[in-house]
């Protein structure tokens, strides 16, 4: 509960402080968990937001039935989010400015 608490305000303080322009979220992780808050967030900052799910595996949700794997892919594209497979993260650094121009993080 202390996380999506804290989920929360962080979208809160991204969605007051960024009128005018568009919200990137990078959410790390393919399985379970990432891919619930993705949708989530997605849905929640809907025109308004970008967000890319980036997975180190082949695709989202590896260990999952096919089935569900499908159905999280379609979730997600209906929510214009970019998912990004064999992507490994090997630093989190804050970024200054504007966004970037392209929706491709710059090292996957």
């Amino acid at each position: 509960m202390e996380d999506a608490v804290r989920t929360d305000e962080a979208l809160t303080a991204l969605e007051s402080g960024k009128q005018g322009s568009s919200i990137g979220v990078v959410v790390v992780g393919g399985g379970p968990s990432g891919v619930e808050l993705a949708a989530t967030v997605a849905e929640r900052l809907g025109a308004k937001g970008e967000v890319e799910v980036l997975t180190s595996g082949g695709e989202i949700l590896e260990a999952n039935p096919a089935g569900q794997r499908e159905a999280a892919g379609k979730a997600l594209t209906k929510n214009n989010c970019l998912v990004l497979t064999n992507c490994r993260v090997s630093a989190i650094r804050k970024v200054h400015g504007p966004s970037r121009p392209s929706r491709t993080p710059a090292t996957c």
